[in-house]
């Protein structure tokens, strides 16, 4: 028999934001974290309204970068658009487009 088994180190969970749904409200990065429990590295954002969520980080991220989410949005670092905006431009696969 084995005993004090339990406890352990808590562990913090970090919600994803996937769906990227705060659309025209600029925030800016405070914090760029690795999370261990999904092998990925975030970003914590603070938008302009007061919001903070965890969005996935991309390799030329900084701390203090502005994000820009929008609808119809032109090819920069840390902007999220609709992948509707691809519909015509490619056929059938959205990895091809660049």
């Amino acid at each position: 028999m084995v005993r004090h088994w339990g406890g352990g180190v808590k562990h913090h969970i970090r919600i994803v934001d996937f769906k990227r749904d705060k659309i025209n409200v600029p925030g800016v990065v405070e914090t760029i974290e690795y999370d261990p429990t999904v092998p990925v590295i975030l970003r914590f954002i603070k938008y302009m309204d007061g919001e903070r969520r965890y969005i996935l980080a991309t390799t030329t991220m900084k701390v203090g970068n502005k994000s820009f989410p929008r609808l119809n949005a032109k090819s920069m670092t840390a902007t999220a658009c609709s992948l509707n905006i691809f519909r015509w431009a490619c056929p059938s696969t959205i990895w091809n487009c660049a």
